[in-house]
């Protein structure tokens, strides 16, 4: 049977991968557009998908907001931008759980949701701190979840290190290279089934 998805953020080559696969996938060629930092919108987005495509199998919450800031420098984000990478990157996952749960529950497979978090959630590096801080907090409300919302919801993360998309190169190619050269394998690595894998049955 078809999956339903919805998913955000690097999805072109991703959905292309999972409808290859079998997958319903969510486009904005629907039009569900909405601010995923703002909770009401992200309820209305839950709302909106299921109306639309009759269910919700999966959620794919590709998202995350950050600004290119001096890591080191704690004023360097303002108290606005803190709180956005908390609404964007932390809150609404909690919030697009919250809602997709019931229909989760309801169907005779469960779901699945998947949070896209990042390295820098493992680590204190990254574009800003704020970003590192809350990618952090989103893995660890990712282990919660996993550990308390089964049998039917299977939760889980990915960590993606830097990929060359359009806004992976905005770091500059000296800082590309130095993060090549931080890593066990020299290079860039990550795929389309990093995202599709978690929500296989194997």
């Amino acid at each position: 049977m078809p999956k339903r998805v919805w998913g955000q953020g690097c999805g072109h080559p991703s959905s292309r991968d999972f409808q290859a696969s079998g997958y319903y996938i969510v486009l904005s060629l629907i039009q569900i557009v909405k601010d995923i930092g703002v909770v009401d919108d992200s309820i209305r987005l839950v709302k909106e998908t299921v109306q639309q495509l009759g269910g919700l199998d999966i959620i794919i919450n590709n998202v995350g907001w950050t600004r290119f800031a001096n890591f080191g420098d704690i004023n360097d984000l303002t108290h606005d931008e803190w709180n956005k990478c908390w609404s964007i990157n932390v809150m609404s996952q909690l919030v697009l759980m919250q809602e997709a749960a019931p229909i989760f529950n309801a169907n005779p497979e469960g779901g699945v949701f998947i949070i896209s978090s990042s390295v820098a959630g493992k680590s204190c590096s990254g574009s800003s701190m704020g970003y590192s801080v809350t990618k952090a907090a989103g893995l660890h409300l990712m282990k919660c979840l996993a550990s308390t919302q089964g049998p039917k919801i299977r939760i889980n993360a990915v960590l993606p290190g830097l990929l060359l998309t359009e806004w992976g190169l905005r770091y500059g190619e000296e800082r590309i290279e130095a993060t090549k050269n931080r890593a066990a394998l020299k290079r860039e690595v990550g795929s389309v089934q990093t995202l599709s894998f978690p929500v296989s049955h194997e």
